[in-house]
């Protein structure tokens, strides 16, 4: 079959960008889909029934070219219809394999999302103790983990795992894994606009300091050392990296020596897939080269990713500081990604460059969820008019 998508052949009709554009799955069966681009931006989609759910899907191509996507759509869909799924699954960590393989393969997920989702699957694994396919029917057991992230997680976030367990399930019963419902036992969160608009504050820079020497002043928690806690909390207040991308740092992503010195944000860890240059404020460098001189091994910190958030909340409440700031922002770790996008922003850099910094696909991100404006800072804006209204009377 052509897959030029500027020609016309006897089994398909590419007209690009619009129309529907059929494929032949079998010499006697024919299937239309749709493949577009939203407002001209970003990568192709393609449009399709879904034979497993029945409804209307739209699933990315994975590129912007048209010609590529074309090719990439039609494939798509043909393994949505014809899957290969021929593994000799052995235990439970053949079958994330494979359920990983399946998401970039045929869902065309991004590889960010296939580490996420893995690692939640991997920790409910470990919860239930499965060590065969059948031990992970345990519809109580998935409820009690699901309940359990509610202690350390907000609503939202537990929400999305749950929505990452209940496609996996959906997905072995698909394909025979298992022959059990398992997904209609699942509690599903229900979200109000509360836990759905929750706003983050930010830091003042005396909070910042207690919060540091909060850490330092302590002991090792679950393998991080207190230099590593609050290391790892002056890189997010100084540099604006995400928890994942904190906690991925090794020695080799920073370049202290330069005229400018950097942090490789890499994209196998970054959230927009994209290897960045970071540039640090020579406070943070100096603290690195100390941090750096002491550290024995290559990674910064360690593995445990998930502590560090309840970590930060320890070490909040050894600086006597509150959760909440005083209009009722919630202050976690990603607060201080907002403290340093908000500190850009006040200190006189463009919009334009605290975008860039921040790593964001537009500046209405920016301002709108990252940057914070206080009552002083509001006042003084309003004072700036004094002088103009002076000289006008």
């Amino acid at each position: 079959m052509s897959t030029d998508p500027t020609s016309t052949s006897e089994t398909s009709d590419y007209r690009l960008d619009s129309g529907r554009t059929t494929m032949y799955l079998t010499d006697m069966n024919h299937y239309q889909y749709s493949v577009y681009q939203r407002k001209g931006q970003g990568n192709y989609l393609v449009q399709f029934i879904n034979p497993e759910t029945g409804k209307k899907t739209n699933r990315s191509t994975g590129t912007t070219n048209r010609k590529d996507a074309y090719k990439a759509a039609e494939e798509i869909v043909r393994l949505s219809f014809n899957p290969h799924v021929d593994v000799d699954v052995h235990t439970v960590q053949d079958l994330l394999a494979e359920y990983s393989k399946y998401q970039r393969d045929i869902r065309k997920a991004k590889e960010a999302s296939v580490s996420r989702t893995h690692r939640v699957l991997n920790d409910l694994a470990n919860d239930l103790n499965a060590q065969s396919v059948n031990d992970l029917c345990n519809s109580t057991g998935i409820n009690a983990f699901i309940s359990k992230q509610l202690e350390t997680k907000a609503r939202g976030t537990v929400k999305q795992i749950t929505t990452h367990i209940v496609a996996f399930y959906h997905w072995l019963q698909r394909f025979d894994f298992i022959d059990q419902d398992v997904v209609k036992k699942i509690n599903r969160l229900r979200l109000t606009d509360a836990d759905r608009a929750y706003e983050r504050g930010t830091y003042t820079q005396d909070e910042l300091d207690n919060l540091y020497a909060a850490a330092e002043g302590d002991e090792t928690i679950s393998g991080w050392t207190p230099e590593a806690r609050a290391m790892a909390y002056r890189i997010g207040a100084m540099t604006g990296l995400r928890r994942n991308e904190i906690c991925a740092l090794t020695r080799s992503d920073f370049v202290l020596d330069a005229e400018m010195p950097f942090l490789m944000c890499r994209a196998s860890t970054a959230k927009n897939q994209k290897t960045n240059r970071q540039y640090m404020p020579n406070a943070l460098v100096a603290a690195l080269r100390t941090y750096l001189s002491n550290l024995t091994g290559h990674e910064l910190f360690p593995a445990t990713r998930e502590t560090l958030s309840v970590l930060l909340n320890h070490d909040q409440e050894l600086a006597g500081m509150p959760k909440y700031d005083q209009l009722g922002r919630k202050r976690d770790l990603h607060a201080l990604r907002t403290t340093y996008v908000s500190n850009l922003i006040e200190r006189g850099a463009d919009i334009k460059t605290v975008q860039t910094l921040a790593r964001h696909a537009n500046p209405v991100l920016t301002l709108k969820a990252y940057a914070k404006v206080d009552d002083v800072r509001l006042s003084d804006a309003a004072n700036l008019l004094n002088g103009d209204s002076d000289e006008r009377s």
